[in-house]
C-alpha cells in the first residue's frame, strides 16, 4: 500500500456567526452556520466572521540568522527599486553596460533593433589592370633581344 502525503498547506476555516430573531429578544447566544448559508430575512443581520487557522508547518525562523540577513539585504534593495536576481552583480560603467545603454537608447528613440548578428560588409576587390603593350614598343622590346 502506498502512503498518502500529507498537505503542508495551512488549512483555514471560515465560520459565520449571525443571530437569530429569537436570540435577540431573549439571550445574546449565537448560532453557527455554515457559508453556504445566508440569512433569507428582511433585516439586515449582523454577521461576524471568524478565522480558525492551524499552527504554521515547517521550519521555524531564526531571526539573526544568515539568511535572514541575506533576505533583509535583498529586500531593501528591490524597495531602492534595484535588480534583485541571481548572478554576479552588475558593475557600472562597464563595457557591457555602455552596450546596454546604447541599446536601451535605441530603443528609446524607436530605431528598430534586428536581432542576431550584422551582415558583414565585404570589401570590393578590383584588380589593376596593366594597360595594353603598342606595337612599337614590342617591336623594340624584340630588337633590344636579338
Amino acid at each position: 500500500m502506498a502512503k498518502k502525503k500529507a498537505n503542508n498547506k495551512a488549512v483555514t476555516e471560515e465560520i459565520v456567526v449571525t443571530p437569530t430573531v429569537e436570540e435577540t429578544t431573549t439571550a445574546p447566544v449565537m448560532e453557527e452556520t455554515p457559508v453556504s448559508e445566508t440569512p433569507t430575512t428582511e433585516e439586515p443581520a449582523q454577521t461576524t466572521t471568524v478565522v480558525a487557522e492551524e499552527k504554521q508547518k515547517g521550519r521555524p525562523i531564526v531571526p539573526g540568522c544568515a539568511r535572514q540577513i541575506k533576505l533583509a539585504a535583498r529586500a531593501a534593495k528591490a524597495a531602492e527599486g534595484k535588480y534583485v536576481g541571481r548572478g554576479r552583480p552588475v558593475i557600472e560603467g562597464s563595457a557591457r553596460q555602455q552596450r546596454v545603454a546604447a541599446l536601451n537608447a535605441k530603443i528609446a528613440a524607436g530605431i528598430p533593433i534586428k536581432p542576431g548578428r550584422p551582415p558583414m560588409v565585404k570589401p570590393e576587390v578590383v584588380v589593376a589592370i596593366e594597360p595594353a603593350q603598342t606595337t612599337t614598343e614590342v617591336q623594340t622590346e624584340t630588337a633590344v633581344e636579338a
